[in-house]
């Protein structure tokens, strides 16, 4: 049987602009509606949200789609529509006798207007109507039956006993023709010639059949003119109906002419469907379609690269039609308008790789949770197979198996035992910080889990970033020992251990990677918590409630009498205070590690403190140089600084922090401090949040910032102030010795907590183990990265890659000061 590929536009008018027509304004005639009349688009009598590309009766109604990126066809016409989602919960038929003994297939029927359609059911041997069940919808090709699917080309029935999820097999309608039975889909463009791009077949092609349901033969006709959308949307209601299915894990295959039309599917019903793998079918020449950005869909595209039914290069076929090659559709399906990929490509490893040649590329940086693979294999027209055996039907649902539905697409980041395990692993009479590796990476990430945190707390609707990749960003080479490696290869390598990053462009999402992470968590981001303290203190500044050049006892009585006694407000932002309290994280009888016992950030025993604020009020050591001479940092500076925050505001900080920055940027979480003792919030390291929202943070500094907020938070005379107004004797005279950065002469200074002003604007604070905070107000750009330390610490730093490509990609290297000037 040969399972030749072939799709009606039914139910328009010639009374709609071509604007409503084609998603790009092109204007094409198209043969619609069972009169076989011509017609440039779908009715104006019907409103959008109630049109579809195929016109029949039953499919006048509102449906559970958005709106769809075409080309061709008066589909385009609900391009404006938002309509209902599919709710991602399990559905209505758990707990319902199930209709067929699992491990066993049936075949039913579903009356689709005046047509009892029929389909096949497989329930996995184990299923459990009580349990959310995944489905599979399987499409057979031209000429093919439901049957012949199942039992000669795919092995989807074995797998879903193996896997434990259900499969369903709809059969297409079909006709007699010289005693051969012809079926066939309507996959939305093999009725519609001409298209956009012309005819979809030569004058020479193979004059296949046309179902009668279509009327009058035209050009280039061969498939069903039937409500195929419409019998699938049933088909999935009734599964949903009387099986125990987890809607967000509802998935579509099929072969050729099937494949075609799943690929229809995925455009129609994108709000059924988590993934969708067509194998051997794309659509017709002109009539490229992928579902809309605000709907997220993944999709394995399988074709083969000997295959001259269905060719995936776009030459013509040897029947004499023509297709959209593959590249052509991963390109839309990977544009901005829909799932928002790089156009760069890494290799996708499946479990079949090498089989018949079988090697699969991705697409990088798509919408979240989305993935989208190009699959070839070096074969003909035909299900993929290394001699009878086939081996497509197992990558496949490897695919769909950690795939969810739009609105869901959530993994969890940790199993019941890997918790368990790594809380037992914590160290007893140690701090919790002293592992590094996996270890540390998951603490990092999983903080909440092992200490008590206080609130910072969300508010309003969620400000959405508009995500437009820049493929740039991921190819940038960056240098590495020894030669050079592309960005986004360089994060994901063993040579970085960075967790997840997010880089703004103009309010855009321009780069986002989550390669050891997900995007919901809220990781630790230690020291980048201090600008978040100074932030607080440039609004109060502004109000006049405090002067930076006033002692700090004026605010804070309780520290006269202390080593901070006359110390400058100025003077400790800028960690200038040469109070002689070193950063010691590791020597018990230190000034620093008195203060973490405190506040619970070190390990702590019976006899220690458990007051930071009189912890502070009660030192007493010397100094190593005056104020305002010498940097050093110190983490001290930022708990003076929290306190007088809480002094001014009257309230804790973590509330002053929501009340004037985290409830009025449109964040997508609540986020959190770290406060393990008596809940005093680690002020100079503690904060816990997801990497977005840190970036809407970011954008207060930058022009860009009434994307996330209808007011100006952060001054421009505060951006100035950090850009210009820092001191760079301070830097130069760091006890210890300068930075690295201040002796390339590419710094100008320290500031209000910041730890880098560089001389391109690139301000810049750093947390203690591989994460960032980036702004630069000129540029209008803000890169936020979080990470964690190897076992050997011998991962590459990732800021001076990160502003190598920000520099190469968005312009303004760093501009050195003259040599024989102060820095």
């Amino acid at each position: 049987m040969r399972d030749h590929p072939r799709g009606c536009c039914d139910g328009c008018s010639a009374d709609v602009p071509s604007a409503m027509v084609m998603s790009r304004g092109a204007k094409s005639p198209t043969r619609c509606g069972r009169s076989k009349e011509r017609c440039d688009g779908c009715s104006a009598d019907v409103p959008s949200a109630m049109v579809t590309p195929m016109g029949a009766k039953s499919f006048m109604r509102p449906r559970r789609y958005k709106g769809i990126v075409v080309l061709g066809l008066c589909l385009a016409a609900m391009m404006g529509f938002v309509g209902e989602v599919a709710a991602t919960r399990p559905s209505a038929g758990c707990g319902a006798k199930p209709p067929a003994t699992p491990g066993t297939s049936i075949t039913a029927t579903i009356q689709i207007g005046d047509l009892d359609r029929e389909y096949r059911l497989h329930l996995p041997s184990g299923y459990d109507p009580t349990e959310w069940t995944p489905l599979v919808v399987v499409i057979h090709g031209y000429t093919g039956t439901a049957e012949k699917v199942d039992s000669e080309y795919t092995e989807f029935s074995r797998l879903a006993d193996e896997k434990g999820f259900a499969v369903v097999y709809p059969q297409g309608t079909g006709f007699h023709v010289g005693g051969q039975m012809i079926t066939s889909w309507n996959d939305l463009a093999c009725n519609a010639s001409p298209g956009p791009a012309g005819p979809i077949c030569t004058a020479e092609a193979f004059d296949y059949p046309t179902p009668p349901e279509c009327g009058a033969p035209g050009e280039c006709d061969w498939c069903s003119c039937h409500d195929d959308v419409g019998f699938i949307e049933a088909l999935l209601d009734k599964m949903e109906s009387s099986l125990c299915i987890d809607r967000d894990r509802v998935f579509a295959t099929g072969i050729s002419n099937g494949g075609m039309f799943v690929h229809r599917l995925g455009c129609d019903l994108p709000g059924r469907f988590a993934a969708i793998a067509p194998v051997a079918g794309t659509l017709a020449k002109g009539f490229n379609c992928a579902p809309g950005s605000e709907t997220p869909m993944s999709m394995m595209n399988i074709y083969a690269t000997a295959d001259d039914t269905v060719p995936f290069d776009g030459t013509p076929a040897s029947d004499g039609f023509f297709y959209t090659p593959t590249t052509e559709v991963m390109d839309l399906w990977a544009s901005a308008e829909s799932q928002g990929c790089s156009i760069s490509s890494s290799s996708y490893p499946t479990s079949v790789d090498g089989v018949k040649g079988f090697r699969c590329v991705q697409r990088t940086g798509c919408a979240a949770g989305v993935e989208l693979v190009d699959c070839a294999w070096n074969g003909g027209h035909d299900w993929p197979r290394d001699g009878e055996t086939e081996f497509a039907s197992k990558v496949i649902w490897e695919f769909f198996a950690a795939k969810t539905a739009a609105g869901n697409t959530f993994e969890s980041a940790s199993t019941v035992d890997e918790v368990r395990r790594r809380i037992a692993e914590q160290p007893r009479d140690t701090s919790w910080w002293n592992v590094n590796g996996e270890a540390m990476a998951w603490n990092n990430k999983n903080l909440n889990r092992l200490f008590p945190t206080v609130n910072v707390y969300r508010s309003g609707p969620v400000r959405e970033l508009v995500r437009k990749p820049r493929s740039e960003i991921d190819d940038f080479e960056v240098d590495i020992p020894g030669g050079t490696m592309a960005f986004a290869e360089f994060l994901r390598s063993d040579l970085s251990t960075c967790m997840g990053m997010v880089i703004l462009h103009e309010g855009e999402i321009v780069f986002e990677d989550y390669p050891r992470m997900e995007p919901y968590e809220r990781p630790i981001y230690w020291s980048v918590t201090k600008v978040l303290v100074s932030s607080v203190l440039s609004v109060l500044e502004d109000r006049g409630l405090f002067d930076i050049d006033n002692p700090i006892e004026t605010y804070l009585p309780e520290l006269t009498g202390s080593s901070y006694e006359g110390i400058t407000v100025r003077n400790i932002l800028d960690m200038a205070t040469g109070v002689d309290c070193s950063e010691e994280y590791y020597d018990r009888s230190s000034c620093y590690y008195g203060l973490m016992e405190t506040t619970g950030e070190a390990h702590w025993g019976e006899d220690a403190g458990d007051n930071p604020y009189a912890y502070i009020a009660g030192l007493r050591v010397g100094k190593f140089a005056e104020q305002g001479s010498s940097f050093e940092y110190g983490s001290i500076n930022t708990y003076i600084l929290g306190w007088l925050v809480e002094k001014l505001t009257g309230m804790p900080f973590q509330d002053a922090f929501s009340r004037e920055f985290w409830t009025h940027i449109g964040a997508e979480g609540d986020a959190a401090i770290l406060a393990p003792r008596f809940g005093v919030p680690m002020f100079a390291g503690g904060f816990l949040a997801r990497p977005r929202d840190l970036a809407r943070f970011g954008l207060l500094f930058t022009p860009s910032f009434g994307v996330v907020s209808d007011r100006k938070i952060i001054s421009d005379e505060h951006i100035v102030m950090l850009k210009n107004g820092g001191r760079p004797e301070l830097l130069a005279n760091a006890r210890g010795g300068p930075p690295d950065e201040v002796t390339g002469r590419i710094v100008k200074h320290n500031v209000y907590q910041w730890d880098l002003v560089f001389t391109n604007n690139d301000i810049y604070k750093g947390g203690w183990a591989g994460q960032g905070l980036l702004v630069n107000p000129d540029r209008d750009l803000v890169a936020v990265f979080v990470g964690y330390s190897n076992d050997d610490e011998s991962e590459l730093d990732v800021l001076p890659r990160l502003r190598q490509v920000l520099s190469g990609v968005f312009g303004g290297d760093d501009d050195p000061e003259p040599a024989g000037e102060e820095p």
